[in-house]
């Protein structure tokens, strides 16, 4: 899948409820401007237009991502939509969350996206990042907030302070962005705690989740 490819928006694409960046019914988009804009922005519109140019259907694309997800190891996720909005039999967990962004974070190419406080667009545009985690807590790698009504406020994101990498991952939250300060500071604290002991290392990737 090329980034210079053209995409056109659906109807039922352009129909998405915020958060979005308003596609028009009918009109081509680079897919790399609509990536920016799921990526950075949770663009609800661009997600489910790429879901349709590559898959067919949100339907389909779901199906894959489920079948991905499963292969990466997140065995308690079902995806019924391309973009996380609530539906009947969808489901996942921190920890699934956690284990699928570790994974996505070695791609080059997703790891410059999720690092990116903004970029710009090829019609010279700016899509700025949600993650606020990017600019207010040390060592912030990348991350993705988001919300529904089912699932709260959820986040995934990679850390990195020195050798040590941590992945924070939640669901539900009532306090977002304190409870992933708290978690940050503790998932390293373990990380310190765990280096000092005989026989272990801080190589391995930790995960502090709230579900």
């Amino acid at each position: 899948f090329n980034g210079k490819e053209m995409v056109r928006t659906s109807a039922y694409a352009a129909n998405m409820p915020a958060s979005k960046i308003n596609l028009k019914k009918g009109v081509f988009y680079r897919a790399a401007d609509l990536i920016n804009a799921v990526l950075l922005a949770s663009a609800n519109d661009a997600s489910v237009a790429l879901a349709e140019k590559l898959a067919g259907s949100e339907q389909a694309f779901a199906r894959l991502m489920t079948q991905k997800a499963e292969a990466l190891g997140a065995r308690n996720t079902i995806c019924k939509s391309a973009n996380g909005l609530t539906r009947p039999g969808q489901q996942t967990t921190a920890r699934d969350l956690a284990t699928v962004f570790n994974r996505a974070m070695h791609n080059p190419e997703f790891a410059e996206r999720m690092a990116a406080t903004k970029m710009r667009n090829s019609d010279g545009s700016l899509v700025r990042s949600h993650n606020k985690a990017l600019w207010t807590l040390d060592g912030a790698v990348g991350g993705k907030s988001g919300y529904t009504d089912a699932a709260g406020k959820t986040y995934v994101g990679k850390f990195q302070r020195g050798n040590q990498v941590i992945i924070v991952s939640l669901l539900g939250s009532s306090s977002m962005w304190t409870d992933i300060a708290t978690l940050v500071e503790h998932g390293f604290t373990r990380q310190e705690m765990a280096s000092r002991l005989p026989g272990e290392g801080a190589d391995g990737v930790r995960v502090s989740r709230v579900e």
